[in-house]
């Protein structure tokens, strides 16, 4: 972290309209990220949770327990928490019907990471010192983003 008070020193703020963010983190690498999600995914399951990837959801309803039930190809699905991913495809659909259910979206922000690779020779000062992130307020992106027709990945949490 010491080298990053020296980056920030020699770097003046607004200089690219981003700023250098400390961070600890480590690589995994591709290998290692499989493993890693497969562990995720065998926690929620142990909890009793359930992934039904690749499914098209067509209809969403609050149950009258406060749950959720959930039209999809395979079946309707009831489920006391509900996480859909649509992607950009599906987010319009998502948002028009969720907004149907009296479900309130809004904007949040986004971390965006990139990542450079050059000689050490080039960049000592900097490796492994942090992420370059964009000022938050120049990424108002929906926490549930527009667009969706037909494919909704979806995990549900009976």
């Amino acid at each position: 972290m010491e080298r990053v008070s020296w980056v920030r020193r020699r770097t003046p703020k607004g200089d690219w309209d981003i700023s250098l963010v400390p961070i600890r983190q480590r690589h995994m690498g591709t290998d290692f990220a499989h493993r890693v999600t497969a562990d995720m995914a065998e926690s929620v399951c142990r909890k009793g949770g359930r992934f039904q990837l690749e499914t098209e959801v067509t209809d969403l309803a609050l149950a009258e327990d406060g749950g959720f039930l959930v039209e999809t190809s395979g079946g309707r699905v009831h489920a006391r928490f509900l996480l859909a991913c649509p992607g950009r495809e599906g987010a319009h659909w998502l948002r028009e019907t969720v907004g149907a259910l009296g479900v309130r979206t809004g904007c949040g922000a986004i971390d965006i990471g990139c990542r450079v690779e050059v000689a050490s020779s080039v960049y000592d000062e900097l490796t492994h010192a942090g992420r370059r992130h964009p000022p938050i307020r120049a990424f108002p992106l929906p926490m549930v983003t527009p667009s969706i027709m037909h494919h909704v990945t979806t995990s549900v949490c009976p």
